[in-house]
């Protein structure tokens, strides 16, 4: 096979919804599996916290995925350096934001979860750079598109 720009984007959007659609099944199966539950009684009614912990980092799993894709289907289109990338890159960085923000409350029950805050954490940073980066890239595309 020749790997070429287009196979490898394709590969990418293939990826994603394969995340996607994992993500799908494990907040649907999760709230009847036993294998990471970690319950508490709350007037009568048992929390799996896990499954909570889940629920809440899907929001912005899934807005950071459709932001990857969205992304994805720019670069298809050979749209690299323009405003919606980077309003993309801004998105995605802040889901991972939110994600940290889901991954440290869930610390609280279980200190396992503080590996994927500090991993959230360091993805939503480089991600930040990226941003500006393409940001800076966008004004200068912008000022020779104006000189010519």
């Amino acid at each position: 096979m020749n790997w070429t720009k287009d196979a490898s984007i394709r590969l990418s959007k293939a990826c994603t919804v394969a995340m996607g659609l994992l993500l799908a099944a494990l907040c649907i199966v999760s709230p009847w599996s036993q294998l990471f539950s970690v319950t508490t009684a709350l007037g009568g009614v048992t929390v799996n916290w896990y499954t909570v912990s889940l629920v809440a980092f899907a929001v912005p799993a899934y807005t950071a995925l459709i932001q990857l894709y969205r992304l994805l289907n720019h670069l298809s289109r050979g749209e690299v350096f323009i405003a919606d990338n980077v309003r993309c890159l801004r998105r995605i960085s802040w889901c991972c934001f939110g994600a940290a923000a889901v991954f440290l409350a869930s610390s609280l029950y279980s200190v396992s979860w503080t590996v994927l805050t500090v991993a959230a954490l360091f993805g939503g940073l480089v991600l930040r750079v990226v941003k500006n980066v393409f940001a800076a890239a966008v004004d200068l595309q912008d000022d020779h598109d104006l000189t010519i």
